[in-house]
C-alpha cells in the first residue's frame, strides 16, 4: 500500500477527479499520495512538491487562498533546493502563486509573482515560444488598468498564435477581442469596434455564426455604441447577442440573464426606466432560478437594480439593493475590489440622503480596498466621493487634496474625459470657496479643454 506506484495512481486520479471538478475527492487523493511519498521519499522530495501543488490548486478553487499559498510556498522551497532544479517547475508553482493572488483580487502581488513566473519561461525557452503566457499576462495588466501594457502582451501572443496555428484559430479571435476590450479603455472607440470586428470574423468562421463567442462579441460592440450615443446599433447588436445565447443555452440559462443586465443597463441610458426595470426583474429571476443565492452574478444583479433606483431617487429601494449585494460580495471575498461597486452605491445614497459621516465610511472603505487590490481606477472614484463629503462639510482644503489625488489617478489610469473634466470642475468650486481664484481659472481652463476636445 506504501509502495511509490500507488501514490502515483493517487495522484493521477487527483488529477482526474480535478479536472471534474470533484474539488473534495481531488484532495483526499492528493492527501492520500503525499503521506506516501514523504514516507518513501521524505519531506523533501519533488514528488511531494507535486503533492503540495495538486492541494494547492484544490484549495485556491474553494476559495481557501491563505493555505493554498501556504502549500506553493512549501512546494517552492522544496523545489529550488533540488541540486540542478526544474526551472520549468519553478515557474509553474510561481504562476500558480500568481493565480491564488489574482483570484482573491490582489493583483498587483499576483503581478510580482507571474512576472517572475513569465521571466523563468522567457529564458528557458525564448520570448516567442508558444509556451510564453503573453495572454495571462494581458490579462493581469488590464485587471491592473495598464491597458497599454495590456495591449503589448496581446500583440505578442496574437503573433505567436498566428505562427503556430494559422490565422483561422479560436485564440485569434480571442485575441483580437481582448486587444479591443483594451483599445476601448484607451477611449480609441472606433479602433475598439475594428479590432472587435475582426475577431468577430474569425470566430463566426471557424466556431460558426450562433457560437456563444460571436454572442459574447456583439455584446461587447454593443457597449462600445452605446459609449458613443448610438443607442439603437447598440440595442441591435444586443438583441443578437440575445438571440444566439437563447439558440444555444435556451430561455433560462445564467447566459441569458447576463443579457437582459446588459440591455438594461442601454435601456436607462435611453432614459427608458420601466424597460432597464424590466430587463434587470427577468436577469434577476433566471440568476434566482439557476445559481446559488450567493452567486456573484446575483449580486451584480442588485447592484444594477440598485444603480437603477438611485437614478430614479429612489433611495431606500436602492440602498437595499446595494446592500444585498454587498453581504453577497463581502461574505465571498471582503476585500476583493468587485465589493467596492457596492459600497460606492451605498455612500452615494448616505450622501443622497444628507448622511454625510454614513456616507464618508463607505467612500473611505472603497478606497481602502481599491488601494489594497490595486484598482486604482476605482479608488479615484472613491476619492472623489470622500472630496464631495468633504466640500458638503466645510473641509474645503481637505476636498481640494482629494479631488487632486482621484485627478490624478484618472489622468494616469486614462480613464475618460469626463470624470477627468468632473475632477476640475469639483476643484474650481472648492478653490472659489476657498478664495483661489487664480487656481480656479487654471483648473477652468483645463475642464474647458477637455469639455471641447
Amino acid at each position: 500500500p506504501d509502495h511509490p506506484s500507488v501514490a502515483s495512481s493517487y495522484f493521477n486520479m487527483g488529477d482526474a477527479y480535478y479536472d471534474q471538478g470533484k474539488l473534495e475527492e481531488a484532495l483526499a487523493l492528493y492527501e492520500k499520495c503525499l503521506a506516501i511519498t514523504i514516507k518513501v521519499h521524505g519531506p523533501d522530495h519533488p514528488s511531494v512538491a507535486a503533492s503540495y501543488n495538486g492541494m494547492a490548486n484544490v484549495y485556491c478553487k474553494q476559495g481557501k487562498f491563505e493555505i493554498s499559498l501556504e502549500l506553493w510556498e512549501k512546494s517552492l522551497a522544496i523545489s529550488i533546493k533540488q541540486p540542478g532544479h526544474d526551472r520549468a517547475v519553478v515557474a509553474l508553482i510561481y504562476i500558480g502563486m500568481a493565480v491564488s493572488h489574482e483570484e482573491q483580487g490582489t493583483y498587483a502581488e499576483s503581478l510580482v509573482f507571474f512576472q517572475k513566473g513569465f521571466d523563468i519561461m522567457v529564458d528557458l525557452h525564448g520570448a516567442d515560444h508558444r509556451r510564453v503566457p503573453y495572454i495571462h499576462l494581458a490579462n493581469l495588466y488590464q485587471k491592473l488598468g495598464k491597458f497599454v501594457e495590456a495591449l503589448a502582451m496581446l500583440v505578442m501572443g496574437l503573433a505567436i498564435v498566428i505562427r503556430v496555428h494559422g490565422p483561422l484559430h479560436p485564440n485569434v479571435g480571442t485575441c483580437y477581442v481582448r486587444m479591443a476590450i483594451c483599445t476601448k479603455y484607451l477611449d480609441k472607440l472606433e479602433d475598439a469596434l475594428e479590432l472587435y470586428q475582426k475577431g468577430l470574423d474569425v470566430i463566426t468562421l471557424v466556431q460558426g455564426p450562433k457560437h456563444p463567442s460571436a454572442a459574447d462579441v456583439y455584446n461587447n460592440m454593443a457597449i462600445v455604441y452605446k459609449i458613443q450615443g448610438k443607442y439603437q446599433e447598440a440595442l441591435q447588436l444586443h438583441t443578437k447577442s440575445l438571440d444566439i445565447k437563447k439558440h444555444v443555452f435556451g430561455e433560462d440559462h445564467p447566459a441569458v440573464a447576463a443579457s437582459y443586465h446588459n440591455m438594461a443597463n442601454l435601456h436607462v441610458s435611453m432614459d427608458e426606466h420601466d424597460e432597464a426595470l424590466k430587463l434587470n426583474k427577468m436577469s434577476l429571476a433566471i440568476r434566482h432560478k439557476m445559481l446559488q443565492p450567493d452567486h456573484p452574478d446575483v449580486a451584480n444583479s442588485y447592484q444594477n437594480l440598485g444603480d437603477h433606483s438611485l437614478l430614479q431617487n429612489k433611495l431606500e429601494e436602492a440602498l437595499e439593493m446595494f446592500q444585498q449585494s454587498l453581504a453577497i460580495k463581502i461574505k465571498k471575498q471582503p476585500d476583493h475590489p468587485h465589493v467596492t461597486s457596492a459600497c460606492m452605491g451605498i455612500a452615494n445614497v448616505y450622501f443622497k440622503q444628507g448622511k454625510l459621516e454614513e456616507a464618508l465610511e463607505k467612500y473611505t472603505q472603497s478606497r481602502d480596498i481599491s488601494i489594497k487590490g490595486k484598482a486604482h481606477l476605482d479608488a479615484a472614484f472613491a476619492f472623489y466621493g470622500i472630496a464631495t463629503v468633504y466640500d458638503k462639510q466645510g473641509k474645503l482644503e481637505d476636498a481640494l487634496e482629494e479631488y487632486k489625488n482621484g485627478l490624478g489617478i484618472f489622468i494616469n489610469g486614462r480613464q475618460n474625459d469626463k470624470e477627468v473634466a468632473n475632477s476640475y470642475s469639483g476643484m474650481v468650486n472648492v478653490c472659489k470657496k476657498l478664495g483661489k481664484h487664480d487656481e480656479a481659472l487654471q483648473f477652468e481652463k483645463e475642464a474647458a479643454a477637455i469639455t471641447t476636445k
